[in-house]
Parts: C-alpha cells; sequence; structure tokens
C-alpha cells in the first residue's frame, strides 16, 4: 500500500492502530471488567461483601461517586488517549525502541512470563519515587491532593488523578517496561491487564479472603497497605511490593499510627 503520507506511512498506522488506539480499547475493557463488580458493591451494599470492606464506616454517596467517575473517564478521554498517540509515534519514528506487532511470531510464555515480570519491578521502582515526589509540599498541593480527596479509597478512584499524575505516575510508569524491553505488543497488553488488576484490588477498600495479599502477606502492598496511605497521607508509597518502603523506611502499619 502507499504511503498515507510523506510521514506517515502504511507501516507507521498499523504500528498505530496496535499500540495506540488496540493499547487504548484494552485498557478500557480490562478497566470496565475490573471496576464493575465493586461499583456495584458501591452502589448496592450486600451484607456478605461488606463484611470484607476495610473502613466499614466510610461510605460515598452516589454523586460523589458519580463525580469520581466523571473524572476518571475525562481523564481517559483527554489524557490517555493524546499520550498513546503521540508517545507511540515518537518512540516509534525516533527512537530505537520499537515493540513488535508482529502476531505471526508471538514469544513463547517463558518470555512473555519474564518481560512481564521485569515490567512489574521496573513499574514499581518509578512508581515508589514519583509517588514520593507527588507527596513533597510543592506536588502535593499543586497535583497529588486531587488523588487524595478520596479518603478512603474505592476502586475506580484509583485513576482520579490531576492530569500529570495520571500521565506520569500511572501511564509512563506502566509503559516503560515493555518499550525499554522492546516487547511484543501482547507483553504490553497482558502487563496492562494484570497492572489494571493489582490497582483495582488495591484501591477497591476491600480484603476478600481470596485477596493476593492474603497468601503473599506483607511483600504484596495490597488494599490494606494503601487503605492506610489513604488514611494518614504519608508513607506506604509502592506499588505492586512493598521492599522499597522497608528500604527506604516509609512502610506504615495500623499499629504504628
Amino acid at each position: 500500500m502507499e504511503n498515507i503520507g510523506t510521514f506517515f506511512t502504511h507501516d507507521d498506522w498499523e504500528y498505530f492502530k496496535y499500540n495506540a488506539i488496540g493499547t487504548f480499547l484494552v485498557h478500557e475493557f480490562v478497566w470496565f471488567v475490573f471496576n464493575l463488580p465493586f461499583m456495584l458493591m458501591s452502589i448496592y451494599p450486600i451484607a456478605f461483601f461488606q463484611q470484607y470492606k476495610i473502613r466499614q464506616k466510610v461510605n460515598y454517596d452516589k454523586a460523589a461517586m458519580l463525580k469520581c467517575l466523571k473524572k476518571v473517564l475525562l481523564n481517559q478521554a483527554s489524557v490517555m488517549v493524546p499520550f498513546l498517540a503521540i508517545f507511540q509515534m515518537i518512540m516509534y519514528k525516533v527512537t530505537p525502541f520499537k515493540m513488535s506487532i508482529d502476531f505471526n511470531n508471538i514469544p513463547n510464555w517463558r518470555v512473555i512470563a519474564w518481560e512481564v515480570f521485569l515490567s512489574v519491578l521496573i513499574e514499581d521502582m518509578v512508581f515508589y519515587f514519583a509517588h514520593r515526589l507527588l507527596h513533597t509540599s510543592y506536588f502535593y498541593k499543586r497535583i497529588h491532593k486531587i488523588h487524595h480527596e478520596w479518603k478512603a479509597p474505592f476502586s475506580w478512584a484509583s485513576e482520579y488523578a490531576h492530569p500529570l499524575e495520571l500521565l506520569l505516575g500511572n501511564i509512563a510508569p506502566t509503559a516503560l517496561g515493555p518499550f525499554l524491553l522492546r516487547s511484543h505488543i501482547i507483553v504490553l497488553w497482558i502487563w496492562l491487564t494484570l497492572r489494571i488488576a493489582i490497582t483495582t484490588d488495591v484501591h477497591s477498600g476491600y480484603k476478600f479472603p481470596w485477596n493476593p495479599e492474603r497468601f503473599l502477606g506483607f511483600i504484596y502492598a495490597g488494599a490494606t497497605h494503601h487503605d492506610l496511605h489513604h488514611k494518614i497521607f504519608i508513607g506506604n508509597y509502592s506499588s505492586v511490593f512493598t521492599y522499597l518502603d522497608y528500604l527506604f523506611g516509609t512502610d506504615v502499619h495500623e499499629k504504628t499510627v
């Protein structure tokens, strides 16, 4: 096929289609799938689920939750779409970090698992230091305070944030690993699915019997870990694993507050 333009070729369009449009659609689908049960539990409380709620006395009315949902959807449309469009094409046209979109050569499960694991570690480290930076006085008042409007988090508030925080503190750290590793697009989509599952759980406000926190214990920065962060505003900055909080002395427990 002929070039679409002097700068934007057919190959460029194919890359853009999968990496920008495809990634956004994967995010939206997975985000709604994981968040829908928590949305329903918040709107229609059921005793069986409510017994596992971390902060029993904190409830938000439907108007507050609708406000949150509107901002999240606006962020996804106004921040995520332009970022994916611009970032993807810059990475593709200017840098050597080009992700594979060859679906005839999908890596085996060992490669996928290894690159997803490395992406988790990269995101975990970048997020920790970005999160600590957002809690400095200058950035907290101007940016991060918006996310902390919710003193007790609930799942879809995970993306309730200032656009700059969503871009630099959430999207960029998640995308960084697969791009640095020059992974297949499948790796990015699997990692993105896992990342959304984790942040949904972490912000859910629930600790169910099947929660990973019950099996992984203190090494996992789960719902209890992050709920306390929203309660006292300091400490527990980790994203997935807690080792950086322990290493830098920022781990906080309920009994020490």
